[in-house]
């Protein structure tokens, strides 16, 4: 009778290191993003940096920059956490996030 309370409890605090670790994967992918959209405005490099940064995520990458040296530039990455067989189900709703905010090295207009 214990046995498949034991096996839920398992199964949940794996679910908890799983999404810990894609929480982890989202805010590198937030920083590799955004070290990206301080040298380019392309958003498909900006994009391709922060999902290689997350292997297996369904990332959403925002990006918001300026065009000058030392304007702000700032990528928000989105994705829903993996889940775990049985447990997962819980945790179907929600959303993980990250930001990174850098400022820009280079003018668009640079060579």
């Amino acid at each position: 009778m214990v046995l498949p309370l034991v096996l839920f409890l398992v199964l949940g605090l794996l679910q908890v290191g799983v999404m810990v670790r894609d929480q982890i994967m989202v805010l590198g992918a937030a920083r590799e993003g955004v070290r990206q959209a301080i040298v380019t405005p392309d958003q498909g490099k900006i994009s391709a940096a922060a999902s290689a940064a997350a292997p297996g995520l369904a990332l959403t990458v925002n990006v918001e920059r300026g065009t000058q040296r030392g304007d702000p530039a700032r990528v928000e990455v989105s994705a829903p956490p993996a889940q775990v067989p049985v447990v997962g189900a819980m945790v179907g709703g929600l959303t993980l996030r990250a930001s990174a905010a850098m400022r820009m090295e280079r003018s668009d207009d640079a060579p």
